[in-house]
């Protein structure tokens, strides 16, 4: 099994003039061996997701873990 994670950046940048902002991102595979492995940790992500969502831990639409 293979799980990918897409991770984000926000970053600001200020010149004398204006400011700019960006979003840099971030694409990460994470491959297992054996697929009690991938299980694991594809269930213990999603319980952290719903949780993170469940109890409105957002900031600026972002969700925070």
């Amino acid at each position: 099994g293979q799980i990918r994670l897409l991770l984000s950046k926000k970053s600001l940048k200020m010149n004398q003039h204006r400011s700019t902002s960006s979003l840099k991102l971030m694409r990460v595979y994470i491959r297992f061996r054996q697929m009690t492995e991938y299980n694991f940790w594809y269930t213990q992500l999603n319980k952290t997701i719903q949780l993170a969502k469940d109890q409105s831990w957002t900031r600026k639409n972002e969700l925070v873990l």
